[in-house]
């Protein structure tokens, strides 16, 4: 800092002491005002906040499938077996094609995220299935590897059920008798066949195994909503059994919720700014580790997807291989005469057992004794079926009303040989 140098006026004839001290005062003001100013210290520097870091956290995923136009004709359905008398309301749920709600909303449309990594935290969960009034709900069901089907019957009489890979029939199948469940491991993604079709060839349904937990099924008014998805860009899957895959691109973003709309057109609607386009074809989906979704340009002429999200640009996983669209029950009714088809039963039925499918075979044998209650064959099937599966009861039954029917038969003494062997005369 720079001090001035003042100096006083010096004492003259006639001022007066006060006078001096005066002008010396003004003096000093005078140097102090036009003294340089002392430069100001540096400001310390500030050490700036890093940026927060993007959020890693997971989102969520709503949306709604829409079928606009007009719905797919209803699916011609086979109701034969025993219990096709009985099961005739059963034929009005499984003709619909498309079941949509009032205001277009889809459902049973399967609903998937690809690219998300699996996660070794979701929970192993139960999925759950009943049968009631001969109709097997949900129709179309989702689940995670790792996961447990539990299949229960409410319904009075038995099932067999069992699960087939795609949209093959089981190859293995589990007794329900009434109030009875079975349950399913569920340990590979994939598609999977819930096959109840023994004896109720229209008793099937669809099972979709993801890898990861980030999937729905929509609801009866076509919404579904996918929590907990780790923030990113992603393509959704969208399937039904009706009708062809269709995908779309979302961003998830921690904390929010992506909005997604997927429409479904009928034949000859042409899609938003297009021109009417072919039927969609059904999509054989392979089945084991080879699944690649279809190229979002096979999304089949009608699905129109649109996205409220931004695009994503991520590389789509491997797709869940999922069952050839329309499967299940879409035969048509079987008009034979009934002795021909239940010697047709017999026929499958003997060549079951000798395959060692003896739950089926015992299904088939009721079948035929169920159309004709007098052929005798379909007695003494029932017995070896019934025996084969360790019913002796049911089976002394069956060989003791064979004898009844046929008393002369080449094989009665083998017959009552068998009976005596299982205890009873």
């Amino acid at each position: 800092m720079e001090i001035a140098r003042i100096r006083c006026p010096t004492a003259s004839p006639g001022r007066s002491a006060a006078a001096r001290i005066s002008l010396c005062l003004f003096a000093v003001l005078a140097a102090s005002c036009s003294a340089p100013e002392a430069a100001a210290p540096a400001p310390r520097p500030t050490k700036r906040r890093p940026a927060p870091a993007p959020s890693k956290g997971p989102g969520s995923i709503d949306g709604i499938v829409r079928f606009e136009g007009q719905p797919p004709p209803p699916l011609a359905v086979k109701l034969t077996g025993p219990r096709a008398n009985e099961c005739r309301a059963a034929e009005a749920a499984y003709e619909v094609s498309v079941a949509r709600a009032a205001e277009g909303g889809m459902a049973d449309v399967f609903v998937m995220v690809e690219g998300a990594a699996a996660s070794s935290q979701a929970p192993q969960r139960t999925r759950d299935a009943v049968i009631e009034g001969c109709v097997l709900h949900p129709y179309v069901n989702d689940a995670t590897a790792g996961d447990t089907l539990r299949i229960r019957n409410a319904d009075s009489h038995a099932y067999f059920c069992g699960l087939g890979d795609g949209d093959k029939p089981a190859t293995a199948k589990q007794r329900l008798l009434a109030g009875q469940t079975a349950e399913f491991r569920l340990d590979r993604p994939g598609g999977r066949r819930i096959d109840c079709s023994l004896g109720h060839p229209w008793l099937v349904g669809h099972l979709l195994v993801s890898r990861h937990p980030y999937h729905a099924v929509t609801d009866a008014r076509g919404r579904f909503r996918i929590e907990g998805v780790p923030s990113g860009g992603y393509r959704v899957q969208a399937w039904h059994p009706t009708q062809r895959k269709m995908f779309t691109d979302v961003r998830v973003v921690a904390g929010r919720t992506a909005r997604i709309d997927l429409v479904y057109r009928a034949i000859g609607e042409p899609p938003d700014g297009g021109a009417a386009g072919e039927p969609p074809v059904a999509v054989a989906a392979p089945d084991g580790g080879d699944n690649q979704p279809d190229a979002a340009a096979d999304a089949g002429v009608g699905a129109v997807a649109s996205s409220t999200s931004e695009a994503s640009g991520s590389e789509p996983e491997e797709a869940a291989a999922v069952p050839d669209a329309g499967q299940g029950a879409r035969a048509v009714r079987d008009e034979r005469p009934p002795r021909e088809r239940a010697l047709d039963a017999i026929a499958r039925a003997r060549a079951a057992l000798r395959a060692g499918r003896h739950a089926e075979a015992l299904e088939l044998f009721s079948e035929a004794n169920h159309l004709v209650p007098t052929i005798p064959a379909a007695y003494r099937g029932l017995g070896d079926a019934n025996m084969a599966l360790r019913n002796t009861k049911a089976a002394i039954r069956a060989y003791r009303t064979y004898l009844v029917a046929n008393p002369t038969a080449l094989d009665a003494a083998a017959v009552r040989a068998r009976l005596r062997s299982l205890g009873a005369q």
